[in-house]
């Protein structure tokens, strides 16, 4: 979903001002304010990257791949060309269980201090044309515009994988990174009593085809309980 720009200081000594500009509200309610520090939000353990085995769908250059997190696993029958790449995060009434982009992607978190912990989006780098970036996780934990309830609010029902969905396309002004004019974002109801699946997908470009793989990943979205409970979790 389109988030304002939001600035905020976090209290105390390693409180710094970071930009945020997220597809989702979850960028919105780290930590309150818009602010990441160590106390807050931190990188979660290295889990290494996801191992993708080919796709079911014949003569196709596609790829399926698990990600973990939050007591889920999500698979995801993207274009090959889209590789997973960064780390997952364990964030603030959020996690986001991995990044896929088709260009190469910029870490944006770091520790500027052995103190405090930021992310600052725009770092990811510039979607170029015919570039898609694709983030996802769970968020909807937090209080305020954050919660879970606030969030259903914002699109429009479907259904993913059987499951109550809502999405709302936008203009990727507010995705990820820059550069970006098509959005695409969606919250799945992942069956738990609190917070939501999400899925950002941000790409550059009318050529068809490029809306067409993203809407062809969603029909072939499957989301299910991981009863390994790895990968990152809310902090």
């Amino acid at each position: 979903m389109r988030t304002p720009t939001s600035r905020g200081r976090a209290s105390g000594p390693i409180g710094r001002v970071v930009d945020m500009n997220f597809t989702r509200l979850r960028a919105l309610i780290l930590c309150v304010s818009g602010v990441l520090v160590s106390s807050c939000a931190a990188t979660s353990v290295a889990v290494g990257l996801p191992s993708a085995t080919p796709s079911a769908a014949p003569g196709s250059q596609w790829v399926v791949e698990d990600f973990h997190g939050d007591g889920l696993v999500v698979a995801l029958d993207h274009p090959a060309a889209w590789k997973s790449q960064l780390q997952p995060l364990s964030l603030h009434y959020a996690a986001m269980f991995g990044f896929l982009a088709n260009f190469p992607l910029q870490q944006f978190c770091s520790n500027p201090t052995s103190s405090s912990f930021e992310c600052i989006p725009a770092k990811v780098g510039k979607v170029p044309m015919g570039g898609v970036l694709v983030d996802f996780g769970t968020d909807g934990y937090g209080p305020g515009p954050g919660a879970r309830v606030q969030l259903l609010s914002l699109g429009t029902p479907t259904t993913v994988d059987g499951r109550r969905t809502w999405e709302l396309s936008g203009s990727g002004s507010a995705c990820l990174g820059s550069g970006a004019d098509h959005s695409l974002t969606l919250w799945i109801d992942d069956g738990k009593p609190a917070g939501l699946f999400d899925i950002s997908f941000c790409w550059l470009g009318g050529a068809p085809n490029l809306a067409a793989d993203v809407h062809r990943v969603v029909a072939r979205l499957s989301l299910h309980p991981d009863p390994t409970n790895s990968g990152p979790f809310p902090s």
